[in-house]
């Protein structure tokens, strides 16, 4: 059933939009749960004049709403899911997988009846409802208005162009398959092949003028076709068996832009071996360790191969389990071997880049030794030239030259964050290019710097140092509609400099949310202040929306206009929150001892009382002031047992600090920056001393359990998941990833930046399991037992040592759980359960459940 709301957009405060707070009433408890709901923004309409978003409620169906600008108007969609905006409509299926259609300048709705999936083409226009089974579909081809223009039986797959404009379907009957080619714009549909073989995995090239697929015995196709859609010429391509390749069916393939290539994944069965199953042997000498070695083995042999139709020949590229990436011209692959090792103390293994020409052959080492992680490497989707990070530098290749231009060799900037982040030192952002492929935009710290491919120019176009904000291009919008294949997945959405490119921003107190610069001015408000921002959606006629929120004001989607404009409150969420107490929030400083001042969200007790003193639970994890503003829904389902909000309801004060590392005392600067954090709010008056906790989980789990061998500040603490043995650790095998876990200590999160043989002492100083004697606060553990990132052997051990010396503990261990809880029943158990441990050491509240169960 369609819902209709209209509604005036309540008066806000003069101070800011979002602002304002109804006289608050009563105290949230358990039972008050229910009323919080989620609230996400789905979509925008294309003139910005209607914004889609999803509540959700714990334990009940999502409810989708549209909303006008002016006038305003709101529908809901009880259970609607799949919504999005079309030409003048918004669709949406509903529970009883019909799909309905509201027309956005009539009001009126209608729907098409039993549809399992849909998409929009033709700007909108048209809509393709899917309805059927997996193996066999029906195709319904409707107007906006849902008026059905055709109707395809028996498809087995289907896929809508880029450009919306065509389709390419297959249709199976008991004696043939065939494929067909729809022109969405005029209504046309034409055979183009048809076969007593399957037709498998089709694909439309760009702008659907190729039509690509494969063909053969569904377990294992032989065949590779391209047509030609406007001529229906026809090539096709027999992969046979003494060439020792098979399809790679897992993938799909992809047709260069004028068609002269078919870019797909072909493999070989690896050779069997005579090895001795009764034993394993581990050599020292070997390249990787046993058990990568042998996954490797009893794996597929992969290689990248290219079809090319007019020349009828098949050639494989690069070496078996190399990872390729078309050029932005796709004249040539790179080649780098995928994988993650976790040798020398690298999750990373040094690896070497390799440009290998579609033209000649002819194969290039390109870069050697370069970590392939997260955004090092760039490239250009317009051109034949790639942007790699490099000792410490931003460099440019040109394949067709095999020519190394550095960038960045003449401005001293530091684009990487070798301190705080989790793995091997991350750089702030992927290198961008413009779409002439002539510039990039590169990222410090606080700003976006021009660079131009030919290392001639290097400016700062941002001046976040200035103004301490830290600027960064907006990944989630610029994203949002990225096309991604294998192949193309270190293409990065290219920018105009002529368009507005949004920014994210994060000011030096914590202020968040967007600006937007183009044409060299500086940078303009969208939506930033003393609040969080998130959700970011521009519509194509100009208008912007993003999710708005506060620690103690629920969230608003609100929209601008412009930059610079007033921000306006379209959709509030949880209207009861004006009912109910709530908390505060604040960022405090504190300074650590080796000079540096760090930053902290404190978050207040409902009914804050500055006379009195409260008990606080501090919750750690590398660093946390940046949740200063999040809106949090009171909950007891939650994965790792702890949601702050719960325990400001309930008299606590909760911090939430960050922690400044320093290289090879992990734990030790750790336990400085916490024990600095609890004193400046010692300082303040208004805690109880006797009376603080502290929690973490994973490596806050770590944190955690060292802290307590060199603090006396707590009267109580949860680790979840944590490590206690660093050296055990150390020698162990990833399970994921069957390398060592040597890369977690030498170059991610425990920071020691060496390996154990040359920092022992440090090693021995920051694990937990040698110092256990200096615990004194009581601790709970917890665990899943099955967890495959922190063997669950870490937490019992720690609980033998707290055993064996006699300290208070108990220990939960949660059957057929992970890393994180997942199974509800095991999250709400766990959450009460520290909660009362909690209440019971430091408010002194002891409950008949907790007395019968821990005690």
């Amino acid at each position: 059933m369609l819902f209709r709301i209209s509604f005036l957009i309540s008066i806000l405060a003069a101070a800011c939009p979002i602002w304002g707070q109804a006289p608050q009433k009563r105290i949230v408890t358990q039972e008050d749960f229910k009323l919080w709901h989620k609230i996400n923004m789905a979509e925008v309409s294309l003139d910005g004049n209607w914004l889609s978003y999803v509540k959700k409620y714990e334990g009940h169906p999502d409810t989708l709403f549209i909303k006008s600008i002016k006038p305003s108007l709101e529908y809901s969609f009880p259970g609607g899911k799949s919504g999005h905006f079309g030409k003048k409509i918004f669709t949406c299926i509903m529970p009883d997988s019909s799909l309905n259609i509201l027309n956005l300048n009539s009001y009126k709705s209608s729907s098409i009846r039993q549809c399992d999936g849909y998409a929009l083409a033709h700007g909108g226009r048209r809509i393709i409802a899917v309805k059927g089974t997996k193996k066999i579909k029906t195709i319904i081809i409707a107007d906006n208005t849902g008026a059905v223009l055709d109707s395809l039986m028996n498809a087995t797959e289907h896929i809508i162009s880029d450009n919306g404009r065509y389709m390419a379907l297959v249709e199976k009957n008991s004696f043939c398959s065939s494929l067909k080619y729809y022109d969405l714009s005029k209504g046309k549909v034409q055979t183009v092949f048809e076969s007593d073989d399957e037709i498998l995995n089709i694909v439309l090239g760009e702008g659907g003028r190729y039509i690509g697929f494969f063909s053969g015995n569904l377990a294992q196709p032989n065949r590779v076709h391209l047509i030609e859609s406007s001529s229906g010429f026809h090539q096709s391509y027999t992969v046979k068996e003494d060439e020792s390749a098979k399809i790679f069916m897992n993938r799909k393939l992809k047709i260069s832009r004028d068609g002269t290539k078919v870019f797909f994944d072909t493999y070989s069965l690896p050779p069997s071996t005579a090895e001795n199953q009764n034993v394993e042997i581990w050599h020292s000498r070997d390249e990787i360790i046993y058990p990568l070695k042998k996954a490797e083995q009893s794996d597929k042999n992969y290689f990248f191969s290219v079809w090319y139709p007019k020349k009828g020949t098949l050639i494989r590229y690069g070496s078996a389990r190399e990872t390729a990436n078309l050029s932005g011209r796709e004249n040539y692959a790179v080649f780098f071997k995928g994988g993650l090792q976790g040798q020398e103390g690298n999750r990373y293994h040094n690896n070497s880049i390799y440009i290998e020409s579609f033209d000649t052959g002819k194969r290039v080492l390109a870069v050697k030794d370069i970590i392939m992680e997260k955004s090092r490497v760039s490239l250009s989707p317009s051109n034949d030239k790639m942007a790699y990070y490099y000792n410490d530098q931003w460099w440019c290749y040109d394949m067709k030259l095999d020519n190394h231009i550095a960038l960045t060799s003449s401005v001293e900037i530091q684009w990487d964050d070798k301190i705080q982040a989790r793995t091997q030192p991350e750089v702030y952002a992927a290198a961008l290019w413009s779409q002439d492929g002539k510039s990039l935009l590169l990222q410090d710290k606080n700003d976006i710097w021009l660079v131009t491919a030919d290392g001639n120019s290097v400016k700062r176009i941002t001046n976040g140092k200035e103004r301490n904000i830290e600027f960064l291009v907006d990944w989630y919008s610029i994203n949002r509609n990225r096309q991604r294949h294998p192949y193309t997945s270190l293409q990065y959405p290219s920018v105009s400099l002529q368009e507005p490119i949004c920014l994210s921003a994060r000011g030096s107190n914590n202020e968040q949310g967007y600006f937007t610069f183009q044409n060299g001015k500086m940078p303009q408000k969208l939506f930033y202040g003393n609040f969080a921002a998130e959700q970011l959606f521009k519509a194509e006629a100009g208008r912007y929306f993003a999710k708005v929120q506060s620690f103690d004001l629920p969230p608003s989607l609100c929209w601008t206009d412009s930059p610079d404009k007033k921000m306006h409150t379209e959709v509030r969420s949880n209207p009861q929150h004006s009912s109910y107490a709530w908390g505060k929030s604040k960022l405090i400083t504190y300074r650590v001892p080796d000079g540096r001042f760090l930053k902290a969200a404190l978050l207040y007790p409902a009914g804050f009382d500055p006379a009195k003193r409260y008990p606080m639970v501090v919750k750690i994890y590398q660093s946390l002031s940046y949740q200063i503003h999040d809106y949090m829904i009171p909950s007891v389902k939650e994965e790792t047992g702890f949601n702050p909000v719960n325990y400001t309801f309930n008299g606590y004060l909760v911090l939430l600090p960050d922690i400044g590392y320093v290289y090879g005392r992990t734990g030790i600067s750790a336990a400085e920056s916490v024990e600095a954090a609890v004193n400046k709010v010692k300082e303040m008056g208004i805690v109880e001393s006797q009376s603080i906790g502290l929690i973490g989980h994973s490596f806050g789990g770590y944190e955690v359990n060292f802290i307590l061998t060199r603090s006396s500040s707590f009267a109580a603490a949860v680790s979840g998941a944590g490590i206690s043995d660093m050296t055990a650790y150390y020698f162990s095998t990833e399970n994921n990833y069957k390398g060592t876990q040597a890369w977690r200590f030498e170059s991610q999160q425990w920071r020691m930046r060496n390996s154990f043989y040359n920092a022992k002492e440090s090693y021995y100083e920051n694990s937990p399991i040698f110092h256990t004697e200096k615990i004194t606060a009581p601790l709970l553990i917890w665990c899943g037992k099955e967890d495959i990132t922190v063997p669950a052997s870490q937490s019992v051990a720690l609980y033998h040592a707290m055993r064996r010396l006699k300290k208070e503990t108990v220990f939960l261990q949660y059957k057929n759980e992970d890393h994180n809880l997942k199974s509800k029943e095991s999250q709400k158990d766990l959450s009460l359960r520290i909660k009362h441990w909690f209440d019971h050491y430091l408010k002194g509240e002891k409950s008949e459940r907790w007395l019968k169960e821990n005690l």
